[in-house]
């Protein structure tokens, strides 16, 4: 019995020993992996929200996007890297032609445009028909639609060859990839790549969408209109829509070139409200709607070329 006892605690003195030898080297390796942690500078490393300030701070100065608007610049309070800012309007509102006025705009910020819906030579040419000097800006001379790769190649190409700093994309459908997922986890899904590659490439997307049709044309839309999925308006840091003043009378409906300029969203910096501008002779121009602007001769060519 006394002999099974002490072979017992042999065991167990045993066992005790091997575990004690197997917490010493974890000890030991913990003390290492202290140690290099404290070197740690990756990209990633843990800093203070005084390092986040400072980084903060110097990256405005470096890169704000003003566009001569005033109104709309005190709201939105300029468009900055990373930004994810959506254009919502209805078919043919002049979302893709305000766009183009605001590259005009901002042309030292040398702005990338890829144009799906309408091929860069279509919107150059009416540029030509107008007389009017085009936008400064660059563009692939192809576009390739669904593929998001391709879209990262060519904004880094943007930025090596230019100095692009903020993109346009003519728009979010045509980078929704089909398949059986949901539609609305495709869009979801997009949207988390066009904002991870906002961020790893330091720049500012804007990406027009298309709106439903309102219960009623003459009301002011919302970025919950936009079609086929929430995610654009969860996902995006500023919403914009559009909205050509329409009105319906005796049966006849008359869309005038008077636009609202609605901001909707803006959850970095600035803040929401509207701009009224008046589109005339080629260009969106800040002005308080004239009530003589719907009698006029000039009209009705206005409205063609819009």
């Amino acid at each position: 019995m006394n002999k099974i006892n002490i072979d017992d605690l042999i065991n167990k003195l045993d066992q005790e020993l091997v575990v004690a030898k197997s917490d010493h080297a974890v000890a030991k390796r913990l003390a290492v992996l202290r140690e290099t942690a404290k070197k740690y500078a990756g990209e990633d490393e843990v800093v203070s929200f005084e390092d986040i300030v400072s980084k903060v701070k110097s990256r405005e100065e470096l890169f704000v996007i003003k566009t001569g608007w005033e109104n709309f610049d005190k709201i939105v309070r300029g468009f900055r890297p990373q930004q994810i800012v959506l254009v919502g309007a209805l078919t043919k509102s002049g979302k893709t032609t305000w766009c183009m006025e605001l590259t005009s705009r901002i042309a030292q910020h040398n702005p990338l445009w890829i144009p799906y819906e309408e091929s860069a030579e279509e919107l150059m040419r009416k540029y030509i028909e107008r007389e009017l000097t085009p936008p400064h800006g660059y563009t692939p001379s192809i576009t390739r639609p669904n593929q998001l790769d391709w879209l990262e190649a060519r904004i880094i190409e943007g930025i090596a060859k230019y100095g692009s700093q903020i993109v346009f994309i003519d728009h979010l459908e045509f980078l929704v990839p089909s398949g059986h997922e949901g539609l609305d986890e495709r869009y979801a899904s997009t949207m988390r790549f066009l904002k991870d590659l906002a961020k790893k490439w330091n720049v500012c997307l804007v990406i027009m969408c298309q709106l439903r049709k309102p219960e009623s044309i003459t009301a002011l839309p919302d970025y919950n209109d936009i079609k086929n999925s929430s995610s654009p308006a969860q996902h995006c840091d500023t919403a914009i829509v559009l909205y050509r003043e329409t009105f319906k009378k005796k049966q006849e409906v008359t869309i005038t070139n008077n636009t609202i300029v609605s901001i909707q969203l803006n959850r970095r910096f600035g803040g929401t409200g509207n701009v009224t501008m008046v589109f005339e002779n080629g260009h969106f121009i800040e002005k308080e709607w004239r009530e003589d602007v719907l009698t006029s001769q000039k009209l009705d060519q206005e409205l063609d070329d819009y």
